[in-house]
């Protein structure tokens, strides 16, 4: 067994887990097993056992009430190293560096082989600045092809797009970052943009650039004009995602509604006429903080779709005419506060990030919160289950190198992407 006392106790509840537990056991069967696991245990290691199991109990009885197994549970719950996860870049690595300290955007271009990871935010009490890096050889080097003016209050980038003239878009150093030569050399567009937020999209020859206040820019002839749409109240303060699925264009935001002490919901707005017109389609469940949001919005195909709502996974099968909860994490695990980042294997399998920096005193800085974990679902969405930890609290985008079943996770704190095989 392995040499650490917990992860040495958490691995014998594991394996006698799968003697006396199935998939049809109830929370109380399982709560059961959990508590009185100890007596099965060598008497030389019962008390040990019995401060383990305080210690982590409610997270293996949570664990495998949502996945229905004790396999991985170990890792799941944090009592045994997860390394499998290797870091390839490290753009932030101390507090005096000024390189990204978050790496919120990443896009895997399949017909060269090229990864583009950008970021930026100031973290660490440093002052950092927008950064956009591409590597040809699966994360082993990096050239820097984008660095952002100091100047700039918002530093990060979001929504690293290809538009189907073979250019390339992305927000950054608070405007739009450009390249118009197939991802050889970026720069920034002239033009002003007002109060970006922190996503866009392209497709179909429309590209969608969000702003706060219940506005975005739209362009329909590939950045060459842009017009700009209202389609919400001011009181959003973050359009916080976007996504596209047979024909609909979706926006998530965060909203201050204006309520006693403000009261903030996670809305999805819908639009069937290429942008010019929104319905909300989705009101989460309010709350009095500002990060209540719609991280993420991903179409599955076939009128599937899903979506980050803070802790709460929702899901769609009528092309978001409707959305209901499937699965909220932090039943799951108090550290997890917030679901990032979905992606889908050409297999069909589907990924989520969770985040789980808004745990810790402060969520910018890094700490011993290690929590951020990466989920899986082969059902479309509807049951999720453990695939591995991170060891790293903030985790973002997600993306696939198919050729070889490389994953990539784009990570916070030191600005570091991370690989998985």
């Amino acid at each position: 067994l392995n040499s650490n006392a917990n992860c040495s106790l958490c691995y014998i509840i594991e394996m006698m887990g799968q003697k006396y537990l199935s998939p049809d056991s109830s929370q109380q069967q399982i709560q059961q097993f959990i508590n009185s696991s100890c007596m099965l245990v060598p008497t030389t290691i019962k008390g040990e056992c019995q401060l383990y199991v305080q210690q982590y109990g409610s997270w293996m009885s949570n664990y495998i009430l949502i996945t229905k197994t004790s396999t991985n549970m170990c890792q799941a719950v944090g009592a045994c190293p997860d390394n499998r996860w290797q870091i390839l870049l490290t753009t932030r690595p101390n507090n005096t560096a000024t390189g990204p300290a978050l790496l919120t955007t990443i896009y895997y271009d399949i017909n060269n082989s090229n990864l583009y990871v950008g970021g930026g935010f100031d973290l660490q009490k440093v002052k950092g600045v927008s950064q956009l890096l591409k590597s040809s050889d699966k994360g082993y080097t990096w050239q820097v092809l984008f660095n952002g003016s100091s100047s700039a209050q918002n530093s990060n980038m979001h929504g690293f797009s290809k538009l189907n003239d073979g250019s390339f878009m992305s927000i950054g150093d608070e405007t739009i970052i450009r390249s118009t030569d197939g991802g050889k050399t970026f720069f920034k567009d002239p033009r002003k943009f007002e109060k970006l937020a922190m996503s866009a999209l392209y497709v179909n020859g429309t590209a969608f650039i969000g702003q706060t206040g219940g506005t975005y820019y739209r362009s329909i002839d590939n950045l060459q004009s842009f017009e700009k749409i209202s389609y919400g109240p001011s009181g959003i303060y973050n359009l916080r995602s976007m996504a596209h699925s047979q024909g609909a264009i979706f926006f998530g935001v965060g909203v201050d509604v204006g309520a006693y002490n403000h009261r903030y919901e996670s809305r999805i707005y819908k639009s069937i006429d290429n942008g010019k017109t929104f319905k909300v389609v989705f009101t989460g469940f309010g709350a009095i903080r500002d990060t209540y949001v719609v991280f993420h919005i991903k179409s599955l195909g076939n009128n599937t779709i899903l979506a980050a709502s803070q802790t709460t996974i929702i899901r769609s099968t009528d092309n978001g005419e409707t959305f209901q909860p499937i699965f909220d994490v932090s039943k799951l695990d108090k550290s997890i506060t917030v679901v990032r980042f979905f992606t889908q294997a050409q297999n069909g399998t589907v990924y989520v990030s969770l985040d789980a920096s808004f745990s810790s005193p402060d969520p910018d800085m890094p700490d011993h919160n290690k929590h951020g974990q990466i989920w899986q679902s082969v059902d479309r969405g509807l049951t999720w289950q453990f695939h591995s930890r991170l060891n790293a609290k903030r985790v973002f985008e997600l993306t696939f190198d198919e050729t070889d079943r490389t994953f990539y996770a784009a990570t916070g704190e030191h600005g570091e992407l991370m690989t998985f095989k």
